[in-house]
């Protein structure tokens, strides 16, 4: 099958290209940075510079696009694009591969997604924060330190750990002029992990786990989560797929869900945010055993993944990324192989 894939030069993307073409499909990338198609070209079949989604011309473009390279799905990433691009699905000439529009807009706005969960999964304590007194009552109301974040976005956007009323304070004045949403949550101190779900039609098709250990650049932010990560490691963990499960349950449509969550004070997960997309390592999974870009493409031709439907990547599986470096993937287990040792 030719797939389209948007953002191609993107972390995500370059994934999924590298995924689908591993599997014997063509990729076609678009993007609309002349820097990103000179990346994304590495791991694509063919590349084409595409306008923003808000463009009045972009649909023209992209239906050119796969008219003439052929396309029969289109996987679309970025989290801007996939929320103009969904509502609008009908008029692109291939079939878009997310969940429906109206949970994607709900999935893109992090203090919706915490009312989406209630009652459904542990989220931690959060407060939306539009004035100064909302700030405040957050300090009263919230065990320190606590977790200030945008509530939009991607790569831990406007994220800090802030433990004084005057520190937030100035967190927000210093991004003002972005006029971005704000929420305060409880400080989550334990691991982060991922979940990522298939659906087709309503039902939870094959899924797995993963757990982000470092992120490249973390030096660079104040948080230390870029959203790039540098070691990713799969596991099993029933308590996330119990989570995911329930998750779905409530979903419909088709489409790939991502469920990232942390864990609280006591150990146990709470669900932070929920992606209507890819936002692990989908790479990370391929080469764990579960393809999951190929698993769509099947689906779509009309035939069922020969995979399981939860914990499908073998657990214990690292991915280790830097810059201007082709990933790696190895068991865990190899890593002491390149331990320095004083023993003979």
């Amino acid at each position: 099958m030719r797939v389209l894939v948007t953002g191609i030069g993107g972390n995500i993307g370059m994934d999924l290209a590298r995924s689908l073409r591993q599997a014997g499909h063509a990729v076609v990338g678009i993007d609309m940075d002349p820097r990103n198609l000179l990346i994304g070209r590495q791991v694509a079949d063919a590349v084409h510079p595409a306008p923003p989604a808000r463009d009045p011309g972009y649909y023209d473009v992209l239906n050119a696009i796969i008219a003439d390279e052929g396309i029969e799905l289109v996987l679309c990433n970025p989290d801007g694009e996939l929320g103009l691009v969904s509502p609008q699905r009908d008029h692109l000439a291939a079939p878009l591969f997310a969940l429906p529009e109206s949970l994607v807009a709900t999935f893109l706005d992090k203090g919706r997604t915490v009312k989406f969960l209630d009652g459904l999964a542990a989220t931690p304590r959060t407060l939306a924060v539009r004035t100064a007194v909302d700030l405040a009552r957050a300090f009263e109301k919230l065990e320190l330190p606590l977790w200030l974040r945008a509530a939009s976005g991607a790569g831990g956007r406007g994220s800090i750990l802030v433990r004084e009323l005057d520190e937030a304070t100035a967190w927000l004045h210093y991004w003002r002029e972005r006029r971005w949403k704000w929420l305060v949550q409880e400080y989550l101190p334990g691991r982060n992990f991922n979940w990522t779900g298939i659906l087709w039609e309503g039902e939870l098709i094959t899924s797995g786990s993963s757990e982000r250990l470092d992120y490249l650049m973390a030096a660079a932010a104040v948080s230390g989560i870029t959203g790039n990560i540098r070691t990713g490691r799969t596991l099993h963990d029933e308590r996330l797929n119990v989570i995911g499960a329930a998750i779905c349950e409530r979903l419909d449509g088709s489409g790939a869900v991502s469920v990232d969550l942390r864990e609280a004070r006591d150990g146990n997960p709470l669900v932070t945010e929920i992606n209507a997309r890819f936002a692990a390592r989908p790479w990370l999974y391929t080469g764990a055993g579960a393809n999951f870009a190929a698993a769509i493409v099947e689906l779509v031709e009309g035939r069922r993944p020969q995979m399981s439907q939860f914990d499908a990547p073998q657990a214990g599986m690292l991915e280790i990324r830097q810059v201007d470096a082709e990933p790696v993937i190895i068991p865990e287990a190899e890593l002491d192989n390149y331990r320095f040792s004083t023993e003979s």
